[in-house]
């Protein structure tokens, strides 16, 4: 099998240019940051919304992307951002980004690979031989029997280069309507003998059990805790984002809320990847629509 591209490869990251639209000052403060942390970073111009994450094409080698439909059902007449009176009058409908459109507009130098499978980015994580999603795909492309589905994960892997699908349960819960892996687990860089290594979160609305189940016969798992005593009011809120951070080659970019568990999940990542950069940010604001800084960004291999 091909060696696929992993974030420990890339080295540079895109923004939409939507963040400065929408979210100025923090786009200003995470362009900083990059600066500060050696992270080349790029725009990727004529955007509809922010999470360029999930519109972006996936690289699953160098200088090849994998395209798809990016359709989802969120993104529906319902105001996509209601809680920031400023943002109130934008329809999910209207911030449907077309992936081929900013292909082309922005020139990227790479080949791209379209599909017709209705996905999107943050539904892929790209885990050593596997690729791993939540079975929200299977309802986004009307796959209902065992045959479809099979059919389905079939089409993935030809896409993806031959990599095995592994899908896991995902349930709506509250505002938790995207269904993305990529606030599920984390692959991690390390040498087993049989095994990828993957963090997962605890904080993430998840039945905790339900995911050991699904993934511990492909991976070694650990988890994303919190002490008790680091739990102050509002954890529950942002903490799920924790796991839904940024690597950019050996630089670690961590999300923070502004609670005492901020440096503990910093250092603890840390931990887990000892030759590399860690820092944080504090995105409030931006959790608070639902996704991190993986979610904002788009990191490739040039």
């Amino acid at each position: 099998m091909t060696r696929h591209i992993h974030d420990w490869d890339t080295d540079i990251v895109y923004l939409s240019d939507k963040l400065e639209v929408f979210f100025k000052d923090f786009c200003h403060r995470l362009i900083e940051k990059f600066g500060e942390m050696g992270i080349e970073y790029g725009i990727i111009n004529g955007t509809k919304d922010i999470w360029c994450r999930d519109y972006m094409p996936i690289q699953i080698q160098d200088k090849l992307f994998v395209g798809y439909d990016y359709n989802p059902d969120y993104l529906n007449d319902e105001p996509a951002y209601p809680h920031i009176k400023r943002l109130s009058h934008l329809k999910g409908k209207d911030l449907r980004t077309i992936q081929r459109d900013l292909w082309q507009n922005n020139q990227f130098p790479y080949k791209l690979n379209d599909s017709k499978i209705v996905l999107d980015g943050g539904n892929v994580v790209i885990c050593d031989k596997y690729v791993v999603l939540t079975d929200k795909v299977y309802v986004e492309n009307g796959c209902e029997t065992d045959a479809e589905k099979a059919s389905l994960k079939q089409t993935l892997s030809d896409y993806f280069g031959g990599l095995i699908p592994v899908i896991i349960p995902w349930k709506p819960y509250g505002d938790d309507v995207f269904g993305h892996s990529d606030g599920m687990i984390k692959f991690q860089r390390r040498d087993w003998d049989y095994k990828p290594y993957a963090l997962i979160s605890p904080l993430t609305k998840k039945d905790t059990a339900t995911q050991f189940e699904a993934l511990g016969k492909e991976f070694y798992l650990d988890i994303i805790s919190v002490p008790e005593n680091l739990r102050a009011p509002g954890f529950y809120k942002y903490a799920w984002a924790y796991i839904n951070y940024l690597q950019v080659g050996n630089k670690i970019l961590v999300p923070a809320f502004n609670l005492p568990s901020d440096v503990y999940v910093k250092d603890l990542i840390q931990k887990y990847n000892p030759g590399c950069l860690v820092d944080n940010i504090e995105m409030r604001e931006i959790a608070e629509c639902g996704g991190a800084l993986h979610c904002i960004t788009w990191n490739i291999k040039k």
